[in-house]
């Protein structure tokens, strides 16, 4: 939320948005040691049915109206409208 706050303009925006950067790369490369090669011991199978649940759910929450309605609040009270 603070980098919304901060003009783009300055040199602190930069600095913030680096660290933001390293800060996503350590999480991503921390989830591939591990969380991948777990998931790979669950087998294509137990994979796939996860995956198909989750497509469900993505989907579901992609045309419920009270998660558009959400979205579209969001957006308004981060655009300050």
């Amino acid at each position: 939320m603070e980098t919304l706050k901060l003009n783009t303009a300055t040199p602190k925006f930069e600095e913030h948005l680096c660290a933001l950067h390293a800060a996503m790369e350590h999480h991503a490369g921390s989830e591939e040691r591990s969380m991948f090669v777990q998931a790979q011991r669950l087998g294509e199978a137990r994979l796939r049915e996860i995956g198909a649940k989750l497509e469900r759910l993505l989907e579901d929450e992609r045309h419920s109206r009270a998660r558009r309605a959400f979205r579209v609040l969001k957006i308004r009270l981060l655009e300050g409208t």
